[in-house]
């Protein structure tokens, strides 16, 4: 992807759906880096709920990199399905 500023109308959709969203999804769907979408949201001060104590469960860490493979597929199937109905 190249670099391109940010559109009124795609900076809105960051900022109602920043906390909602995976950054990934929220990528997929405007076609744009996750790291671009994170710097953007960053800049405007946006911020992502964390766990209660900040940090992920010591008795999950085991299962992170199952659960973080299956979210991915799951993140990419639901940002097709509403860049179909952007488009």
């Amino acid at each position: 992807m190249s670099w391109r500023r940010w559109t009124e109308e795609e900076v809105k959709f960051l900022k109602e759906n920043y906390k909602k969203m995976e950054c990934l999804e929220i990528a997929m769907i405007l076609n744009r880096s996750v790291t671009s979408v994170a710097q953007k949201a960053k800049n405007l001060g946006l911020k992502k709920k964390k766990h209660s104590n900040g940090v992920f469960p010591k008795y999950l860490k085991q299962f992170k990199y199952i659960y973080d493979k299956t979210r991915k597929e799951k993140i990419k199937e639901r940002a097709k399905r509403v860049k179909e109905l952007i488009d």
